[in-house]
């Protein structure tokens, strides 16, 4: 856990990914996040407006062309969402000018509509506020 932080009274923020209409597998997808100051990463979450069917959706989030998680959110046949996929070494920051995207990896087979990915994070600074 991040005891450092137990008593902060801020909460997490969010960066937000949208792909709008039917949905296909493809990389930089959506708006490019340009980040203004460090940052802890925690989690993500994805979810679709209209449900897919045969086989997953998986989004990645990617900090200048790298993946920040290893269990990519995956949405299931029939499903709408997939929520609270934690980022690789959280203690890692995305550093001040990093570019964070948005990919979709795979896609079921018939297409799911409309995907709004949250990234979830707090700026470091936080971790060494008295």
């Amino acid at each position: 856990g991040f005891t450092t932080m137990k008593y902060c009274i801020h909460r997490a923020q969010s960066i937000e990914f949208i792909i709008a209409g039917t949905l296909g597998v493809g990389t930089d997808l959506g708006r490019t996040h340009n980040v203004k100051y460090d940052l802890v990463k925690f989690s993500v979450d994805a979810v679709v407006k209209t449900a897919g069917t045969t086989n997953s959706t998986d989004f990645d989030i990617n900090d200048d062309s790298t993946t920040i998680i290893t269990t990519k959110p995956s949405i299931a046949s029939g499903a709408t969402s997939d929520l609270n996929n934690v980022c690789d070494n959280p203690t890692t920051v995305i550093a001040a000018g990093s570019n964070l995207t948005a990919d979709i990896d795979a896609c079921s087979t018939t297409a799911p509509v409309d995907a709004y990915i949250t990234l979830w994070v707090a700026p470091e600074a936080w971790l060494y506020m008295e």
